[in-house]
């Protein structure tokens, strides 16, 4: 009983009779894949004025949320299982990552323009005592 009520969904139609129809229908497994930032954002574009509108925006927006989760799909059949939520978890990371990386450069880059030639120094960074050489610190946070 438990597989029909995760694989199976509905859906209720009001027809001109004024009577509620409950209509079920199986849900695919590539379904599974779709995160939850895309399902919030769906929620926010589609129009909900009149039912035409709620259907036609629900069409217009299905092919990109179908390619997003046909590429998930792929994603998690890989040695490295890949999820929506990991996705998102690794955007996060990676720009937090490129802050970091901007915020090492603001401080420590100097330039020298008393000399013939535009020369960049990079100082060290000194950190509790112990000297990190930055180009090395910088290597580091961009190779992760």
């Amino acid at each position: 009983m438990e597989f029909f009520k995760t694989n199976t969904k509905s859906i209720e139609i009001l027809f001109r009779d004024n009577k509620l129809y409950k209509v079920y229908f199986p849900l695919e497994p590539v379904c599974m894949h779709l995160s939850k930032v895309s399902k919030t954002q769906l929620m926010l574009k589609v129009p909900r004025d009149s039912a035409n509108e709620k259907i036609l925006g629900l069409i217009t927006e299905s092919e990109e949320l179908f390619d997003e989760m046909m590429h998930m799909s792929y994603l998690s059949q890989l040695w490295f299982t890949f999820s929506a939520e990991k996705f998102n978890k690794l955007n996060e990371i990676s720009t937090l990552l490129a802050i970091l990386i901007n915020i090492v450069i603001l401080f420590t880059y100097e330039r020298d323009v008393e000399a013939t030639m535009s020369v960049i120094i990079i100082q060290p960074i000194r950190f509790f005592g112990f000297t990190i050489e930055t180009e090395m610190l910088l290597l580091f946070l961009g190779i992760v």
